[in-house]
């Protein structure tokens, strides 16, 4: 039998190996699972892609978020202690949240 597979092995070169052959097809059975994994790595991008465009507005949401910043920390750099502090929230922030006149400088009527 060996014989006759080196008779084979010297009249046709394109012949291989059964360890070659074995190593081709599990390599091949890998990359055929890695195939099968792309739709769902397609999906995960995608549902990733999607959720990024429905967060919302970054812009505006900054300009929100800054422009509160700015009213409602007025002030809060000094703030050290925590009598600054009850200052701070005395002097300030209350005021500021809970204004007691409208925009024209009137106070609200009860």
């Amino acid at each position: 039998l060996q014989r006759a597979m080196n008779l084979l092995r010297d009249q046709d070169p394109h012949l291989i190996s059964k360890q070659i052959f074995s190593d081709v097809c599990k390599r091949r059975r890998r990359q055929f699972y890695g195939c099968l994994s792309l739709p769902f790595s397609i999906f995960c991008f995608g549902s990733f892609a999607w959720s990024v465009y429905l967060r919302g507005d970054i812009t505006n949401v900054y300009m929100v978020e800054s422009g509160l910043l700015g009213m409602l920390g007025k002030g809060s750099q000094n703030v050290e202690t925590v009598p600054q502090l009850w200052d701070w929230l005395e002097h300030h922030l209350v005021p500021t949240v809970f204004r007691q006149t409208d925009q024209y400088g009137q106070k609200y009527q009860n």
